[in-house]
């Protein structure tokens, strides 16, 4: 049941209103600036423009100099002290990133670290060390924590329903998480997907990339995808949308973890890449990688149907959808460039669309941190949107 709005769910929203404007801005904005661009007046716009200074989220600084009229004193977002912490636990490494909300990185931080079939207490042990030793050397505190895992969370984006690669059921990641400063009351679970496409979405804090409509998928061991509507990421009913995984591409196929058979995982999981060139498990990327440059019959057969199984599933997301832009990560990124003219003709043989507009191919720039980064952006994103709720969790950002 919706209920009208009041005077102080206005107040927020045009608080959020004027910080959008200062973060998006491309140059420094004066008060007047910002009462123009809102509408709002101008004693409106710098009472609410003194609360966000007084909130610690924005800051004077310097003159404008007009050849005309009195100088202005401007305003940008305040750096070095509201933060958001992403973290992902991948199968093949661990990843902290801190993000600023002026945009800047305080720290990025990864290491190997197999969590495939792995205890979560002590992948979560592990990843808490890693986590206490970053943030030793920034002086934030972080806002909130977001962890991005390689499968389903629960409604309540507190808890992991399934992650059958790392062989995780029913996880409470709250349980496992310790080191200074750590609130399990502001502890947020993402899909790893999801969290990736906020990467592409989002430049910066509250900044839009310019890519409002795009399929974001992910390939490590398995395979996810996030679809962004309109610059909103569409989870589903039980936030278990985009698992492109299990999308079959062969009724005929090997069967697959998740209990079918003929998934697109079985040929674009790297493990499956692996077994379809008939490679042990202990190979690495980069080998496969050097295999393949090298002219391996097999290896140059296995990412031959990699790219068509690829190939066929995006067609078919494609002809449902109807987005103009495909983002790849994770071993995709590597692989691209030895599955593109393979995957491109079978995107034009498959979808529709395809005859008359080329869908753009792109790959993640972030590498390893598409995931936690994404993360830290999202978490930024909701907190723009949401400036009440940090009042209810009674962190250090406080709105009279």
């Amino acid at each position: 049941m919706k209920t009208g709005r009041n005077s102080s769910s206005i107040r927020m929203d045009n608080l959020s209103l004027i910080m959008r404007h200062i973060a998006t801005s491309s140059t420094p904005l004066s008060r007047a600036a910002i009462a123009s661009m809102t509408g709002l007046t101008r004693a409106t716009s710098s009472r609410l423009v003194d609360e966000l200074i007084g909130a610690g989220v924005i800051e004077e600084f310097g003159e404008s100099k007009p050849r005309v009229g009195r100088p202005a004193v401007m305003l940008r977002i305040k750096g070095g002290r509201n933060t958001i912490l992403g973290l992902e636990v991948n199968l093949a490494y661990l990843a902290v990133y801190l993000l600023d909300l002026d945009g800047s990185v305080h720290v990025s931080r990864v290491i190997e670290h197999d969590s495939r079939d792995s205890d979560p207490a002590e992948t979560f042990a592990t990843l808490s060390k890693l986590i206490g030793e970053a943030l030793a050397s920034s002086p934030a505190t972080p806002l909130q924590t977001i962890l991005c895992i390689p499968g389903l969370v629960s409604e309540d984006h507190q808890g992991i329903v399934t992650a059958p690669n790392l062989g995780w059921h029913d996880v409470r990641p709250s349980h496992y998480l310790s080191f200074p400063g750590f609130d399990a009351g502001r502890l947020t679970v993402l899909n790893e997907a999801d969290a990736s496409s906020y990467s592409v979405l989002f430049s910066a804090p509250g900044r839009k990339s310019g890519i409002e409509n795009f399929v974001y998928i992910s390939a490590e061991v398995g395979v996810g995808a996030a679809l962004v509507f309109d610059g909103e990421v569409f989870e589903g009913q039980r936030k278990w949308a985009g698992e492109i995984g299990h999308m079959t591409v062969d009724r005929n196929g090997p069967t697959c973890r998740c209990g079918s058979n003929g998934c697109l995982e079985q040929y674009a999981g790297f493990d499956s890449i692996l077994r379809n060139a008939g490679l042990g498990s202990h190979v690495t990327l980069p080998e496969l990688i050097t295999l393949f440059d090298e002219g391996d019959p097999n290896v140059r057969k296995a990412v031959d149907a990699c790219a068509m199984a690829l190939g066929t599933s995006i067609a078919n997301v494609l002809n449902l959808l109807d987005v103009g832009v495909v983002v790849l990560g994770g071993n995709l990124v590597s692989l691209h460039s030895r599955m593109q003219v393979i995957l491109e003709a079978e995107l034009h043989y498959r979808a529709l669309a395809q005859r008359w507009d080329m869908t753009s191919i792109r790959t993640s720039e972030y590498g390893k941190f598409a995931a936690s980064r994404g993360a830290c952006l999202a978490g930024f994103e909701h907190f723009l949107r949401n400036l009440d709720k940090w009042n209810s969790w009674g962190i250090p950002v406080q709105f009279q």
